[in-house]
């Protein structure tokens, strides 16, 4: 299993996505920033310290969001949040679905075949993999293919 934190990992995928070696831009970073609110939405602040002690350009959602938990407006949610972990094996598991796309299989197909290449009994980790992560990732892919 990888050990390196999810913010890198983001931002490494994302890099690799857009053809980019470094992010530099608030653009560049736009994909990652989304992925971060939605895990500190979710009640995982991890995350989201990472994302700004790692000196990200912090756009106005962001700055909308810490302002909300510093005036107590925003709290975490009463359910356990997803942790770290899961949430690196869920991506891990959607970008495995995102390459077996991009070499031209469908979504059913390539679920099928991640969930069976990874052993696992069922598919349901891996299509819950897709519907957090995939999409994003899938949709970041096209757009640096058509760029």
């Amino acid at each position: 299993m990888n050990d390196k934190p999810l913010i890198q990992l983001l931002v490494e995928a994302d890099a690799a996505l857009r053809g980019v070696k470094n992010p530099k831009t608030v653009n560049e970073w736009e994909w990652v920033t989304r992925v971060v609110l939605e895990f500190a939405r979710q009640g995982n602040w991890e995350v989201l310290a990472d994302h700004i002690s790692s000196g990200a350009p912090l756009n106005i959602e962001v700055r909308k969001f810490m302002a909300g938990v510093l005036r107590g407006q925003i709290k975490r949610p009463n359910k356990r949040p997803p942790t770290v972990e899961a949430g690196r094996k869920q991506y891990l598991l959607a970008e495995q679905v995102v390459l077996h796309k991009s070499k031209g299989l469908g979504t059913t197909a390539a679920v099928n075949a991640v969930a069976e290449a990874m052993g696992l009994d069922d598919t349901r980790a891996t299509w819950e993999a897709w519907r957090v992560w995939g999409k994003a990732l899938w949709q970041a892919r096209k757009t640096q293919s058509e760029a």
